[in-house]
């Protein structure tokens, strides 16, 4: 996730021209996940990136609440990343992923699907003898415990 989210944020302070955390706002995040940052990023890195950004915001805060005293955690929420205003269900970016994924998933199984009846004779093909043989040795077996 960190990984992820410092590739992103990296590519976001380069594009804009950001030195510092402080100089990144709201609008910098909207630009990047609308598109009109890094246009050869696809949809999914966008989706991934407002979908880590928000779980490591709410996981931050989350811990920072429940074992920081009020005055630790005044100090240190300046070296938090903000919590903007923004869910991974408002951007196309989502719904362009899903659909990429779907077109994908589509895409490959419409290339598999001519070869099914091959690749169904050939299972049938090695799967018969084998079932034979596993009821000649279960039979044979069956004999040999009688004879015992």
């Amino acid at each position: 996730m960190l990984t992820a989210l410092n590739a992103r944020f990296r590519d976001i302070f380069t594009a804009l021209e950001i030195k510092t955390m402080g100089e990144m706002s709201y609008v910098h995040i909207n630009n990047y996940l609308d598109g009109e940052v890094h246009h050869d990023h696809s949809s999914q890195q966008r989706q991934t990136f407002v979908t880590y950004y928000r779980s490591f915001v709410f996981n931050v805060t989350k811990w920072i609440k429940s074992k920081l005293s009020i005055e630790e955690q005044s100090y240190f929420s300046k070296y938090t990343l903000p919590d903007f205003p923004f869910d991974n269900r408002d951007y196309d970016a989502r719904k362009n992923a899903i659909e990429s994924a779907q077109k994908t998933r589509k895409d490959e199984t419409s290339a598999v699907a001519p070869l099914l009846p091959r690749i169904r004779a050939q299972v049938h093909f090695r799967y018969n003898p084998n079932k034979t043989s596993t009821r000649d040795y279960k039979q044979t077996n069956n004999r040999c415990e009688k004879q015992l």
